[in-house]
């Protein structure tokens, strides 16, 4: 049995009543510190009961910062295991949870306990709050990690188009606001440079390179074959040439926006112009990354 030790903290900072602008409904709209870390969402949950999962030997856990790939690596995995089209994400979701999402039918203890093995997970959360046998049982973990800048641009087109989360920032918003706000890390997940330094330090420690596995949203998108191979034999999965195939084809950008039609804000249809960052804000970004993630900095710049 999972642990019962009670290792996470929990503060609201501001609750405020915001709207959903696909369906028009309100929605809770909260923002926290999750052991010290601050954090915005709309979905509200247990985090102890989380951190205290039951996690089986087999289980994999694709644990990622937002907007670097995630839901690309989860349709990677899907694809090489069946033949199966997904028209949003909470298909996905019934049976690849994203343990954080709490509303409606997606509650992951009850989730968790119907799916088949081995069960795959997606989460947002740093080390400290996933669930603690994903380090006890050494499970499978797969960490995606996107450049800094790649990342600002993704989460600011996300901010600005996809409800409810642009309850979350000024009327106004623009891409210097953004600037600011990623930098401060006043995010829904975090900070983003606190994040990567801590899943890095686990994943490229001794104990993380024996079960985890770290790969760029740059593999996944520009050597596609060879990260299906690598994410395939990772997970356990002896893939026919036909399966490969497929997950290549499935998760090219047109064939992904085709598909998840009724998840526009997940792959974006119409994103926009990507924003021009500032040498300013260039030299602050390679400041941030050097200062906060040390000898990991490259990966992400």
């Amino acid at each position: 049995m999972a642990s019962s030790e009670k290792d996470i903290t929990y503060e609201i900072i501001e609750e405020f009543i915001g709207r959903n602008q696909f369906n028009g409904r309100d929605v809770l709209c909260r923002r926290y510190l999750l052991n010290g870390i601050y954090l915005e969402d709309f979905s509200h949950h247990d985090f102890q009961a989380l951190r205290d999962l039951e996690v089986n030997d087999d289980d994999v856990f694709v644990c990622t910062y937002m907007r670097v790939g995630t839901t690309l690596t989860q349709r990677i995995m899907l694809a090489l295991k069946q033949d199966k089209s997904y028209v949003n994400v909470f298909d996905i979701f019934k049976e690849f949870p994203f343990i954080e999402l709490n509303v409606g039918a997606f509650q992951t203890p009850q989730l968790a306990a119907v799916l088949p093995r081995p069960r795959w997970f997606k989460t947002h959360l740093f080390p400290s709050a996933v669930p603690r046998q994903i380090f006890e049982k050494k499970v499978k973990l797969i960490h995606v990690y996107r450049s800094c800048k790649e990342t600002m641009i993704s989460c600011y087109h996300f901010y600005r188009t996809g409800p409810p989360l642009r309850n979350f920032v000024e009327e106004n918003f623009t891409f210097d606001n953004h600037f600011d706000r990623f930098m401060k890390g006043y995010y829904k997940c975090g900070c983003y440079f606190r994040y990567q330094r801590e899943w890095f330090d686990y994943v490229f420690s001794e104990q993380g390179r024996s079960h985890c596995l770290a790969i760029s949203y740059r593999d996944l998108t520009q050597r596609k074959e060879e990260s299906v191979r690598r994410i395939a034999s990772f997970i356990g999965i002896e893939p026919t040439e036909e399966a490969v195939a497929r997950a290549v084809k499935y998760t090219t950008p047109k064939n992904m926006k085709a598909e998840l039609v009724e998840s526009p804000t997940i792959v974006r249809i119409d994103k926009g112009e990507d924003p021009t960052f500032t040498a300013e804000q260039t030299a602050a970004i390679e400041a941030k990354c050097r200062e906060t993630l040390g000898e990991y900095a490259d990966l992400v710049l």
